[in-house]
Protein backbone atom coordinates (compact mmCIF):
# COMPACT_ATOMS: atom_id res chain seq x y z
CA UNK A 1 0.00 0.00 0.00
CA UNK A 2 1.35 3.41 -0.97
CA UNK A 3 1.38 5.76 2.02
CA UNK A 4 3.52 8.68 0.85
CA UNK A 5 4.34 10.56 -2.36
CA UNK A 6 7.44 12.78 -2.53
CA UNK A 7 7.41 15.47 -5.22
CA UNK A 8 10.07 17.55 -6.90
CA UNK A 9 8.84 21.05 -7.78
CA UNK A 10 10.11 22.76 -10.94
CA UNK A 11 9.56 20.88 -14.21
CA UNK A 12 7.68 18.24 -12.24
CA UNK A 13 4.67 19.87 -10.58
CA UNK A 14 5.17 23.33 -12.07
CA UNK A 15 6.71 24.32 -15.36
CA UNK A 16 7.51 28.05 -15.38
CA UNK A 17 9.46 27.97 -18.63
CA UNK A 18 10.63 31.58 -18.61
CA UNK A 19 11.87 31.31 -15.03
CA UNK A 20 13.77 28.15 -15.84
CA UNK A 21 15.43 29.89 -18.79
CA UNK A 22 16.67 32.58 -16.41
CA UNK A 23 18.06 29.96 -14.04
CA UNK A 24 19.92 28.29 -16.90
CA UNK A 25 21.30 31.61 -18.15
CA UNK A 26 22.41 32.56 -14.63
CA UNK A 27 24.08 29.19 -14.16
CA UNK A 28 25.94 29.41 -17.46
CA UNK A 29 27.01 33.04 -17.03
CA UNK A 30 28.22 32.50 -13.46
CA UNK A 31 30.32 29.46 -14.36
CA UNK A 32 31.78 31.20 -17.41
CA UNK A 33 32.71 34.29 -15.39
CA UNK A 34 34.17 32.36 -12.44
CA UNK A 35 36.25 30.02 -14.61
CA UNK A 36 37.13 32.53 -17.34
CA UNK A 37 35.68 30.38 -20.12
CA UNK A 38 33.14 30.91 -22.89
CA UNK A 39 29.42 30.39 -22.42
CA UNK A 40 29.55 27.37 -24.73
CA UNK A 41 32.34 25.79 -22.66
CA UNK A 42 30.34 26.46 -19.51
CA UNK A 43 27.32 24.69 -20.98
CA UNK A 44 29.49 21.70 -21.93
CA UNK A 45 30.87 21.46 -18.40
CA UNK A 46 27.38 21.56 -16.88
CA UNK A 47 26.04 18.88 -19.22
CA UNK A 48 29.03 16.62 -18.65
CA UNK A 49 28.97 16.91 -14.86
CA UNK A 50 25.22 16.43 -14.60
CA UNK A 51 25.70 13.11 -16.38
CA UNK A 52 28.79 12.07 -14.43
CA UNK A 53 27.95 13.08 -10.87
CA UNK A 54 26.00 10.61 -8.72
CA UNK A 55 23.54 13.39 -7.88
CA UNK A 56 23.64 15.88 -10.71
CA UNK A 57 22.18 19.00 -9.13
CA UNK A 58 23.44 22.42 -10.16
CA UNK A 59 24.79 22.99 -6.65
CA UNK A 60 26.78 19.75 -6.98
CA UNK A 61 28.13 21.02 -10.31
CA UNK A 62 29.23 24.29 -8.68
CA UNK A 63 31.03 22.34 -5.95
CA UNK A 64 32.70 20.05 -8.48
CA UNK A 65 33.96 23.07 -10.40
CA UNK A 66 35.40 24.63 -7.24
CA UNK A 67 32.98 27.55 -7.28
CA UNK A 68 30.96 26.47 -4.24
CA UNK A 69 27.30 25.62 -3.84
CA UNK A 70 26.53 28.71 -1.75
CA UNK A 71 27.34 30.86 -4.78
CA UNK A 72 24.53 29.10 -6.66
CA UNK A 73 22.11 29.51 -3.76
CA UNK A 74 22.67 33.26 -3.77
CA UNK A 75 22.28 33.43 -7.54
CA UNK A 76 18.94 31.62 -7.38
CA UNK A 77 17.65 34.20 -4.91
CA UNK A 78 18.03 36.87 -7.60
CA UNK A 79 14.96 35.36 -9.30
CA UNK A 80 11.49 36.14 -7.98
CA UNK A 81 9.15 33.20 -8.74
CA UNK A 82 6.08 35.36 -8.18
CA UNK A 83 6.79 37.08 -11.50
CA UNK A 84 6.52 33.80 -13.41
CA UNK A 85 4.18 31.46 -11.53
CA UNK A 86 0.39 31.61 -11.46
CA UNK A 87 -2.21 29.34 -9.84
CA UNK A 88 -2.88 26.18 -11.84
CA UNK A 89 -6.13 24.48 -10.79
CA UNK A 90 -5.17 21.28 -12.61
CA UNK A 91 -2.02 20.82 -10.49
CA UNK A 92 -3.95 21.52 -7.31
CA UNK A 93 -6.50 18.97 -8.49
CA UNK A 94 -3.78 16.35 -8.91
CA UNK A 95 -2.51 16.94 -5.39
CA UNK A 96 -6.00 16.93 -3.87
CA UNK A 97 -6.87 13.66 -5.59
CA UNK A 98 -3.92 11.74 -4.13
CA UNK A 99 -5.22 10.67 -0.74
CA UNK A 100 -1.94 9.82 0.97
CA UNK A 101 0.66 11.97 2.73
CA UNK A 102 2.55 14.32 0.41
CA UNK A 103 6.03 15.83 0.74
CA UNK A 104 7.67 18.49 -1.40
CA UNK A 105 11.44 18.01 -1.69
CA UNK A 106 13.24 20.69 -3.69
CA UNK A 107 16.73 22.10 -4.09
CA UNK A 108 15.37 25.64 -4.08
CA UNK A 109 16.23 27.96 -1.20
CA UNK A 110 13.45 27.77 1.38
CA UNK A 111 12.51 31.42 0.85
CA UNK A 112 12.09 30.89 -2.87
CA UNK A 113 10.24 27.61 -2.42
CA UNK A 114 7.61 29.27 -0.23
CA UNK A 115 7.13 32.15 -2.67
CA UNK A 116 6.69 29.79 -5.61
CA UNK A 117 4.22 27.51 -3.81
CA UNK A 118 2.16 30.47 -2.63
CA UNK A 119 2.07 31.97 -6.13
CA UNK A 120 0.95 28.61 -7.51
CA UNK A 121 -1.80 28.26 -4.89
CA UNK A 122 -0.50 24.95 -3.54
CA UNK A 123 1.34 26.02 -0.38
CA UNK A 124 -1.15 24.14 1.81
CA UNK A 125 -1.23 20.99 -0.31
CA UNK A 126 1.66 19.24 1.43
CA UNK A 127 2.22 17.59 4.79
CA UNK A 128 5.91 18.53 4.76
CA UNK A 129 8.05 21.03 2.83
CA UNK A 130 11.79 20.44 2.46
CA UNK A 131 14.01 23.08 0.84
CA UNK A 132 17.57 24.36 1.02
CA UNK A 133 18.16 26.18 4.30
CA UNK A 134 20.69 29.02 4.38
CA UNK A 135 23.99 27.66 5.64
CA UNK A 136 22.73 24.09 5.38
CA UNK A 137 23.40 21.26 2.99
CA UNK A 138 21.27 20.92 -0.16
CA UNK A 139 18.56 18.43 0.83
CA UNK A 140 18.88 16.25 -2.25
CA UNK A 141 22.57 15.54 -1.65
CA UNK A 142 22.17 12.89 1.03
CA UNK A 143 20.14 9.76 1.60
CA UNK A 144 19.73 11.03 5.16
CA UNK A 145 17.07 13.44 3.90
CA UNK A 146 15.03 10.51 2.61
CA UNK A 147 15.67 8.44 5.71
CA UNK A 148 14.41 11.27 7.91
CA UNK A 149 11.27 11.53 5.77
CA UNK A 150 10.65 7.78 6.09
CA UNK A 151 11.06 8.02 9.86
CA UNK A 152 8.85 11.08 10.21
CA UNK A 153 5.94 9.43 8.42
CA UNK A 154 6.59 5.93 9.74
CA UNK A 155 6.83 4.38 6.28
CA UNK A 156 9.08 1.88 4.54
CA UNK A 157 10.71 2.78 1.20
CA UNK A 158 8.46 0.38 -0.71
CA UNK A 159 5.45 2.36 0.54
CA UNK A 160 6.77 5.57 -1.04
CA UNK A 161 6.52 7.00 -4.56
CA UNK A 162 9.17 9.52 -5.68
CA UNK A 163 8.13 11.85 -8.52
CA UNK A 164 10.54 14.04 -10.47
CA UNK A 165 11.94 15.14 -13.81
CA UNK A 166 15.60 14.13 -13.30
CA UNK A 167 16.63 10.60 -12.40
CA UNK A 168 19.83 11.31 -10.48
CA UNK A 169 18.42 14.16 -8.38
CA UNK A 170 14.80 13.16 -7.78
CA UNK A 171 14.43 9.39 -8.01
CA UNK A 172 16.52 7.41 -5.47
CA UNK A 173 15.66 3.96 -6.77
CA UNK A 174 18.57 2.51 -4.78
CA UNK A 175 16.68 3.25 -1.55
CA UNK A 176 13.80 0.99 -2.61
CA UNK A 177 11.14 3.59 -3.41
CA UNK A 178 8.87 3.49 -6.43
CA UNK A 179 9.98 6.00 -9.06
CA UNK A 180 7.95 8.05 -11.54
CA UNK A 181 9.76 10.17 -14.13
CA UNK A 182 7.81 13.14 -15.53
CA UNK A 183 8.87 13.98 -19.07
CA UNK A 184 12.26 13.18 -20.60
CA UNK A 185 15.43 13.56 -18.56
CA UNK A 186 18.09 14.90 -20.98
CA UNK A 187 20.88 13.86 -18.63
CA UNK A 188 19.89 10.19 -18.29
CA UNK A 189 20.53 7.59 -20.97
CA UNK A 190 18.09 4.84 -21.88
CA UNK A 191 19.86 2.23 -19.76
CA UNK A 192 19.72 4.45 -16.66
CA UNK A 193 16.03 5.10 -17.17
CA UNK A 194 15.38 1.39 -17.66
CA UNK A 195 17.14 0.53 -14.40
CA UNK A 196 15.94 3.38 -12.19
CA UNK A 197 12.49 4.39 -13.42
CA UNK A 198 9.38 2.31 -12.70
CA UNK A 199 6.98 4.47 -14.71
CA UNK A 200 7.53 7.37 -17.09
CA UNK A 201 4.70 9.80 -17.82
CA UNK A 202 4.47 12.84 -20.06
CA UNK A 203 2.26 14.89 -17.74
CA UNK A 204 1.84 15.27 -13.99
CA UNK A 205 -1.92 15.06 -14.65
CA UNK A 206 -1.48 11.29 -15.12
CA UNK A 207 0.01 10.79 -11.68
CA UNK A 208 -3.17 9.93 -9.70
CA UNK A 209 -3.86 6.99 -12.02
CA UNK A 210 -0.22 5.90 -11.77
CA UNK A 211 -0.25 5.92 -7.96
CA UNK A 212 -3.41 3.82 -8.06
CA UNK A 213 -1.79 1.45 -10.56
CA UNK A 214 1.26 0.99 -8.32
CA UNK A 215 -1.02 0.18 -5.40
CA UNK A 216 -2.85 -2.45 -7.45
CA UNK A 217 0.45 -3.97 -8.57
CA UNK A 218 1.60 -4.17 -4.96
CA UNK A 219 -1.59 -5.95 -3.94
CA UNK A 220 -1.20 -8.42 -6.80
CA UNK A 221 2.42 -9.13 -5.95
CA UNK A 222 1.57 -9.54 -2.28
CA UNK A 223 -1.27 -11.95 -3.08
CA UNK A 224 1.03 -14.02 -5.29
CA UNK A 225 3.74 -14.07 -2.61
CA UNK A 226 1.48 -15.66 -0.01
CA UNK A 227 -0.25 -18.25 -2.21
CA UNK A 228 0.14 -21.79 -0.75
CA UNK A 229 2.86 -23.90 -2.32
CA UNK A 230 1.82 -27.46 -3.26
CA UNK A 231 4.16 -30.41 -3.30
CA UNK A 232 6.43 -29.06 -0.58
CA UNK A 233 8.03 -31.71 1.55
CA UNK A 234 6.30 -32.23 4.87
CA UNK A 235 7.73 -30.04 7.60
CA UNK A 236 9.52 -27.69 5.18
CA UNK A 237 8.51 -24.06 5.72
CA UNK A 238 8.47 -21.45 2.95
CA UNK A 239 11.43 -19.10 2.71
CA UNK A 240 9.96 -16.04 4.41
CA UNK A 241 12.90 -13.86 3.42
CA UNK A 242 12.14 -14.48 -0.25
CA UNK A 243 8.42 -14.05 0.24
CA UNK A 244 8.74 -10.78 2.07
CA UNK A 245 11.40 -9.25 -0.17
CA UNK A 246 12.51 -6.74 2.43
CA UNK A 247 11.61 -5.66 5.93
CA UNK A 248 7.93 -6.55 5.66
CA UNK A 249 5.38 -8.27 3.51
CA UNK A 250 5.05 -5.49 0.94
CA UNK A 251 6.85 -6.38 -2.31
CA UNK A 252 9.65 -4.22 -3.63
CA UNK A 253 8.96 -1.97 -6.63
CA UNK A 254 9.00 -3.73 -9.97
CA UNK A 255 9.10 -2.46 -13.53
CA UNK A 256 5.81 -1.04 -14.76
CA UNK A 257 4.82 0.29 -18.13
CA UNK A 258 2.66 3.36 -18.53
Amino acid sequence: MIKLVVFDLDETLLNPVEMYKIYVALRTATIAARLGISLDKAREKVAGLKRELPIGTTEAVFDALGIGKEVWREKMLEVDPRKFVEPDPSVKGVLDSINVSKVLLTGLPVEQMLEELEAAGILDSFDLLVGWEKGGEPPKHSSKTWESIFARFGVRPQEVVAVGNEVSTDLPKELGVWTVLVGNDPFADADTIRKKVDIQIDSILKLPAVVEKIGQMQEQQHAESIEPSFGRAKGVQPNLLNLRRGNGTIPQPSKLKE
